[in-house]
Order: structure tokens, then C-alpha cells, then sequence
């Protein structure tokens, strides 16, 4: 591949102010290399299919530069894409918070950590990724996302924290009506609560049982506990 997709070019002019020097051109790249040839190649191989004056230390600069943000052009990617989509006929955009385990990457990844599965398997080594995620026709969309840091990191945040500020983040389209949040019991917390009803969004959540409700009465008490599954 020796040309951009016109289209491509001209959709990504409008995040030009976000690069400086040519990163702009090689990050056009890497989302066109990614879509037809990511699934089966990382970014060294990934540089093979592109131009030859584009190489792969042009694509490792672009990512560890500190001038430009990603998040900007991560959520103007995310909107595009929301907008992009069929808006549904009753105006509910669904919320899914979760996370993945994703496996180390290089020699010496700096946010790599043991990371326990559940109680029942051992820890495995790799870092964790927060995602927000907008489902929509069979697929989600990841609209955001973070990564756990280490817990002697200075900047170290807990999961439930990390999808609290996406969500409070999150700008719904103008298309949209009313928001659900969907996630497991990760994310059940007091302040995940307080903010969901602050936004004004629906949930539904996996709730611990001993929670009480303003009454006093315990949760478990009133609501049967479902098995997995149903």
C-alpha cells in the first residue's frame, strides 16, 4: 500500500492541531494498516505493508510522544464512529463496563503486573485494560478506555474508579434519549451509584447481597439471586 483512502484523509484533517511534524500522516497509517492487516500482524509487520518511507521507529515515536493527546483523538474517534451507527428507533444508547487481561508486550513492560483471574486460578502476568464500550448491532464499540497501574505507581487507580471517570466523561450523542449502564459487580460501589443517579442514567448492575436498601431492609431479602447465565 503506497496511498491513504481519500476518505481517510480527509476525515482525520479536522485532528491535524493535535499533531505536530508528520505524526499526523503516521498515525493515518497505522489505522489504515490496522484495519486491513491488524488482526494478523503487529506494528513491525504492520510497517512491512505500509509505505517503505514510513517506518516501523516512525510509528514507536508517534506513540511515546508526550505532544499530543490521545485521549482527544480517542474520543473524537469514538464519536465519529457513534455517529456513524443507526441510531435506534426508541433512543437508548446501552453503557457496558468491563475489563480485559491483555499479555505482556516486550521485555520490560512498564505497567505489566501478576494479575489474579479469580480465587479458583493463578495469577497471570500481563496488565489489565478498563473498557467502556457502546454495543450496537451485534459489535461493541470500545468508547474508552484505561489501563491499571501497578500498585506502588503514583498514579495507580482502582478499576471501579477508572470506569467512573469514563462514565462521567462520556458524551452521549444528540440523537440519544436515555442511557443504560451495564457491568458486573466490579463496578457495584456507593460512589458508582451516586454518580450513575447524578447523570441521570438507567443501570443494571450485579449487585453484592448484603446491601440494604434506604429502608433498611437487606437486598437479598427482597430480590432473588439469579445464577449465572440467567
Amino acid at each position: 500500500m503506497t496511498c491513504l483512502p481519500p476518505q481517510v484523509s480527509q476525515g482525520l484533517r479536522v485532528v491535524g492541531p493535535c499533531f505536530r511534524h508528520r505524526h499526523q500522516l503516521v498515525f493515518s497509517w497505522l489505522l489504515v494498516l490496522h484495519s486491513s492487516e491488524g488482526a494478523r500482524a503487529n506494528r513491525q509487520a504492520l510497517a512491512r505493508h505500509g509505505p517503505a518511507h514510513l517506518a516501523y521507529r516512525q510509528s514507536r515515536r508517534l506513540l511515546c510522544a508526550a505532544s499530543w493527546c490521545t485521549q482527544t483523538v480517542r474520543w473524537w474517534c469514538a464519536d465519529q464512529a457513534l455517529q456513524a451507527l443507526r441510531p435506534p428507533a426508541d433512543g437508548l444508547r446501552s453503557l457496558v463496563g468491563d475489563s480485559t487481561l491483555k499479555g505482556k508486550r516486550g521485555q520490560k513492560p512498564p505497567v505489566a503486573q501478576n494479575t489474579p483471574l479469580s480465587q479458583r486460578h493463578p495469577a497471570v502476568f500481563g496488565f489489565r485494560v478498563v473498557l467502556l464500550m457502546a454495543p450496537g448491532d451485534g459489535d461493541r464499540l470500545p468508547v474508552d478506555f484505561a489501563v491499571l497501574r501497578r500498585k506502588d505507581a503514583p498514579d495507580d487507580q482502582t478499576e471501579d474508579a477508572l470506569g467512573r471517570q469514563m462514565l462521567h466523561d462520556f458524551r452521549r450523542p444528540v440523537w440519544c434519549q436515555e442511557v443504560v449502564v451495564t457491568a458486573d459487580a466490579a463496578y457495584a460501589s456507593q460512589a458508582d451509584m451516586a454518580l450513575i443517579q447524578e447523570l441521570g442514567y438507567g443501570y443494571v448492575l450485579a449487585l453484592p447481597r448484603p446491601w440494604a436498601f434506604a429502608d433498611g431492609k437487606a437486598l437479598k431479602a427482597l430480590v432473588t439471586h439469579l445464577p449465572c447465565g440467567q
